[in-house]
């Protein structure tokens, strides 16, 4: 982090996850169902800024965090 273009992923649960990126106000610009692996995500559509990124099992938040996309 920050990131150019794209996403890397290292999903290592055994469960799939539910990934979400949210602007600064709430509005969710992505979201994917990343199996276990490594999965990109590509960001070049996203401008560039701050961004919250949340991964998700069963509907229960795993991790929370900061995205900037320079």
């Amino acid at each position: 982090n920050p990131s150019h273009g794209n996403l890397n992923i290292v999903n290592s649960t055994g469960e799939n996850l539910n990934l979400s990126i949210y602007t600064m106000t709430g509005q969710v610009v992505h979201e994917s169902n990343i199996q276990t692996g490594t999965s990109t995500i590509g960001l070049e559509k996203l401008d560039a800024g701050l961004y919250f990124i949340r991964y998700m099992i069963d509907n229960q938040a795993v991790k929370t965090g900061k995205l900037i996309i320079k």
